[in-house]
């Protein structure tokens, strides 16, 4: 760029390929930031390229080029390398916003998702039960808590490996269950993972959630000392008129908490 600007001037526009580097200089400073550097080599050059590209413009008429070309070499040239700068700037562009809808999606999807069972997360669950309020059709819906029983016991005896693979157990039977269904599901936290589905002729299905207890149960888990089973305890509740989401999510929480008080491994409604 250097050599054609001294060797035919600046009415051949071969400096505005300055502009086009810039970009790359903020793509190896991302990538320098990408391994955890502090980098501000990218604003130095393009301060640096910014000032020479005004300089040169500044002093172009104190400066004679070399060689002196045909106006309409001169035009063509100029057109062609402004076509080429500017679509080269356009397919940068391009390429930077579907990276920046690729990288939106993944942090959309890390924030509602939970990372150990690939489950949607409360953060998921509170935008669909807003959602139902917001439409106000939250009515004929039902919420169910589930919660592994013992699940403490579990990771004391067999490990916290054992107990992440019974939340891993227990989160691919719920989408075994759900397919097919309009069935929304969520790790709420911890142990426990909610529901949200429509009631059957006006009333929670207690049969399906029962279901889905029957599933879990017949699931083995593998540990050091053998395999061994879990059971899980539900709570459920259809929407009341009056509730807000947050009461009628500890509703079903303590429908939960009276199958845990007695006896455990069963379907409250």
């Amino acid at each position: 760029m250097v050599l054609a600007v001294i060797s035919v001037g600046m009415e051949c526009n071969f400096q505005l390929f300055l502009i086009d580097v810039m970009y790359y200089f903020f793509l190896l400073d991302y990538v320098i930031k990408r391994k955890k550097k502090k980098s501000y080599s990218a604003i130095i050059l393009s301060c640096i390229y910014s000032i020479t590209i005004i300089l040169l413009y500044t002093f172009e008429d104190m400066v004679n080029p070399i060689y002196k070309l045909d106006p309409m070499v001169t035009r063509c040239l100029s057109i062609a390398i402004v076509s080429i700068v500017l679509f080269s700037i356009i397919i940068i562009m391009l390429v930077l916003s579907n990276f920046l809808a690729s990288t939106e999606g993944a942090m959309e999807k890390k924030a509602q998702f939970d990372a150990l069972t690939d489950l949607p997360n409360r953060f998921y669950m509170m935008a669909q039960l807003k959602n139902l309020f917001e439409t106000n059709s939250q009515g004929g819906y039902y919420l169910a808590m589930i919660d592994i029983d013992d699940f403490k016991k579990i990771n004391d005896t067999y490990g916290h490996n054992v107990g992440d693979d019974a939340l891993k157990i227990l989160s691919r039977t719920i989408v075994e269950k759900a397919r097919g269904t309009e069935l929304k599901y969520c790790r709420w936290g911890g142990e426990e993972f909610l529901l949200l589905g429509k009631c059957v002729n006006g009333e929670v299905p207690k049969d399906y959630l029962d279901e889905i207890r029957i599933a879990i149960n017949d699931k083995t888990i593998w540990t050091s000392l053998g395999s061994g089973k879990m059971t899980v305890t539900i709570g459920a509740g259809k929407y009341k008129v009056g509730q807000d989401y947050k009461e009628w999510i500890s509703f079903a929480d303590k429908q939960l908490y009276v199958g845990k008080c007695t006896g455990k491994n069963k379907v409250v409604c």
